[in-house]
């Protein structure tokens, strides 16, 4: 479990030495640069390897969008259809999400196995709430991103509040 997050506009040169006032076990850290998780050792602290997926593990290879509602704080699927991005759109939307990609790293919440044509891909299930992918995740002006508002209105008229979007990760 990480403790406490840290984003810095200014970057830490000396990550070890700046955690050392924290009293917790795991810090997650945006220094600039990818994200990284350190842990408290007994030497103290180090960097330890994600529990988590990062937008360099994403493909394009398979990108899926869901329609969710809440209910007493469980996510179920809504009796609508999903929206499956072509391989091109795949690798336009991925790339958009570069620049958000903070935003995409930390709605990740579960890794699933997505039967597609025949081949079973490893995923990972970002959730957003209707209303923060309308407004964060989602850009108007281009041919996709509107395709995707047009979708997701859909989805709100449907009885949605929240959003999975299912993207591959590299093996």
């Amino acid at each position: 479990m990480i403790d406490v997050f840290i984003r810095t506009n200014t970057t830490i040169t000396d990550i070890a030495k700046a955690l050392s006032g924290f009293d917790c076990n795991r810090v997650q850290v945006r220094n600039g640069g990818p994200t990284e998780i350190w842990q408290r050792t007994s030497e103290g602290w180090v960097v330890d390897e994600p529990g988590m997926t990062l937008y360099e593990d994403l493909s394009a290879n398979y990108i899926e969008l869901y329609g969710y509602v809440t209910k007493h704080g469980l996510t179920e699927p809504i009796n609508a259809p999903s929206l499956r991005l072509s391989g091109d759109e795949a690798g336009e939307w991925l790339a958009s999400m570069e620049r958000r990609r903070y935003l995409l790293e930390d709605s990740i919440g579960c890794s699933v196995n997505v039967a597609v044509d025949g081949r079973i891909v490893k995923c990972a299930v970002a959730t957003f709430a209707l209303s923060e992918f309308k407004q964060r995740a989602i850009e108007p002006g281009t041919e996709l991103n509107d395709k995707i508002l047009v979708w997701a209105a859909d989805m709100l008229k449907a009885g949605a509040d929240a959003i999975d979007v299912c993207i591959a990760r590299h093996n």
